[in-house]
């Protein structure tokens, strides 16, 4: 099944239609270029009206590839595992002074 954008495309070459005809379902000329680009996801206010005005089915509206930036972001490995800082109680001494109970 295709994604949002590819589904899109798709639609607008059926149709004949520019990135001019999708400003009322999208927004301004740059939002449609940003989602036609790959740069922003689609809002779901967005996927109702490409739904109801291009007939579109939502399940192919809702598959969405992450975009360009986060892809970058995360890159070919995945996310680096996360290291937890050192705690400053495992810095401190083992042995309290005589006397003390607790260590603070």
């Amino acid at each position: 099944m295709p994604d949002a954008v590819e589904a899109i495309k798709f639609r607008m070459e059926q149709q004949g239609l520019t990135a001019k005809d999708l400003e009322p379902l999208i927004g301004r000329s740059n939002r449609v270029y940003e989602v036609l680009n790959r740069k922003r996801g689609l809002t779901l206010a967005m996927i109702q009206k490409l739904h109801l005005g291009l007939g579109i089915p939502a399940e192919s509206l809702l598959r969405q590839k992450a975009p360009a930036a986060v892809r970058r972001r995360i890159g070919r490995r995945g996310c680096k595992p996360h290291r937890p800082r050192e705690r400053i109680a495992d810095q401190r001494p083992t042995t309290l002074p005589e006397g003390r109970s607790t260590p603070c």
